[in-house]
């Protein structure tokens, strides 16, 4: 579901919805989202007015179940510096992970929710993530511990 081709390390991107602009634009490019995109992107939107994705330890989780995602995916991006991302809680974000699932998986997203949340409760991946400087060590990171 991860792939080093849907990893980015120490970008400069100033806002939330930069961010997701950006991810969802790669992952047009890589053929996980259709070209249109349109659903998954309100989706998370609407999500994100809802109840926010911060998930504590400067990580944020946008998620969405879509007719736009032609097969499961989490993406990772890191900031080189955090930014807020929900103005209300005043939280900082400097890991951002997206996750997208098709619309016809019943609930595929919230297991992999689940347990990507799980990895990242545990500090030593957390402090991995944050350091590496490999795109492969990422998927190692999350492939391997926890």
């Amino acid at each position: 579901m991860i792939n080093t081709d849907i990893v980015f390390l120490d970008l400069n991107l100033q806002t939330k919805k930069e961010i997701i602009d950006f991810l969802i634009k790669k992952l047009k490019e890589h053929d996980y989202l259709s070209s249109s995109s349109k659903d998954f992107k309100n989706k998370i939107l609407i999500r994100e007015s809802e109840v926010t994705t911060y998930m504590g330890n400067s990580i944020a989780i946008p998620h969405a179940k879509s007719i736009d995602v032609k097969k499961p995916f989490i993406t990772f991006l890191r900031l080189k510096k955090p930014l807020e991302w929900n103005e209300d809680t005043k939280s900082l974000v400097n890991m951002i992970f997206m996750l997208g699932v098709p619309n016809k998986k019943s609930d595929i997203h919230l297991k992999v929710l689940s347990n990507l949340a799980k990895k990242l409760i545990n500090k030593e991946i957390l402090n991995a993530l944050a350091k590496t400087t490999s795109e492969s060590e990422v998927i190692k990171i999350l492939d391997e511990k926890g």
